[in-house]
């Protein structure tokens, strides 16, 4: 008796698929590498014209004319670094104030008054400062 072999299912399990380990589905998948595409092209695009730009600069002899044309014709370019170095600096600055909120509140917690049940005030925490820092 015969055993009809179909190559596909010989090595379906014993050769895993190629990026599956992801848990994402196709579609999601494909809107990863969609994004990940637009933004690589986004970049490609801004480097070469500022490349382009430094480029007629020094050719331009670096001349106070070159300058301020290349400086009208180009600064609306700047929007997009701009943005993109704004968000994790945006970020970091928010992220700093929470956790600066955070140790006034641990100092806070463990500052013992001189009265029991008294809240300490500014400069006492201003002072007790050094004990977290």
């Amino acid at each position: 008796m015969a055993i009809p072999i179909q190559p596909g299912r010989l090595f379906r399990r014993a050769l895993p698929a190629p990026g599956r380990d992801d848990g994402l589905t196709r579609t999601q998948r494909r809107e990863k590498d969609d994004r990940a595409t637009v933004w690589a092209f986004v970049w490609i695009l801004f480097t070469f014209k500022a490349a382009t730009a430094v480029i007629i600069w020094v050719v331009a002899s670096r001349s106070a004319e070159a300058t301020s044309i290349l400086a009208g014709t180009h600064w609306f370019w700047l929007i997009l670094p701009m943005i993109a170095v704004a968000g994790p600096l945006v970020y970091q600055v928010r992220v700093r104030r929470v956790r600066r909120r955070v140790r006034a509140l641990r100092r806070a917690e463990w500052l013992v008054t001189q009265t029991p049940g008294m809240i300490p005030d500014a400069e006492a925490l201003k002072r007790a400062e050094w004990m977290l820092d």
